[in-house]
């Protein structure tokens, strides 16, 4: 007995078979193949920034990937420290703001919640909330810093 076009109804139900098999075999490896790409939950690429310009006890924002970063340091032998500049609570970009009657002593303010972080990202007033986090560098010379 022969199908429509001169194949035999077993010939005709093997190719089909073999036809569903490797649908489901590609089915299958889709996501095995989009798994070895880069995750897009992973943490922001390495970023080489210049801060031979950042004076000691100064801010440099910076954005990478989105993500809002403070870079700053103690004083010209001190090392440098890196955070998220985004509120531990509520999420908000953070604002830099001097204390009038300290001048040497920036601090950063949540417009959103009112939470005060110090110079080194420390959690001002209540203690139970987290500080800002901290982020990976590497000093690749004086005056560059990998981010990441």
């Amino acid at each position: 007995m022969t199908a429509g076009n001169g194949h035999s109804r077993r010939e005709v139900i093997v190719i089909s078979a073999i036809s569903f098999v490797c649908v489901g075999a590609l089915a299958a490896a889709r996501p095995l193949f989009s798994s070895l790409g880069p995750n897009g939950a992973s943490p922001f690429p390495f970023v080489e920034l210049d801060v031979s310009h950042v004076a000691p006890r100064a801010f440099k924002p910076v954005s990478v990937s989105g993500k809002p970063l403070l870079v700053r340091r103690w004083s010209a032998q001190s090392p440098w420290v890196v955070t998220s500049a985004a509120c531990s609570r509520c999420g908000c970009a953070l604002k830099v703001y001097e204390i009038p009657a300290e001048p040497t002593a920036p601090t950063l303010l949540c417009p959103c919640c009112a939470s005060s972080y110090d110079f080194a990202g420390k959690r001002i007033g209540q203690s139970t909330l987290p500080d800002l986090e901290a982020v990976p560098y590497k000093m690749l010379s004086r005056e560059i810093l990998r981010i990441g």
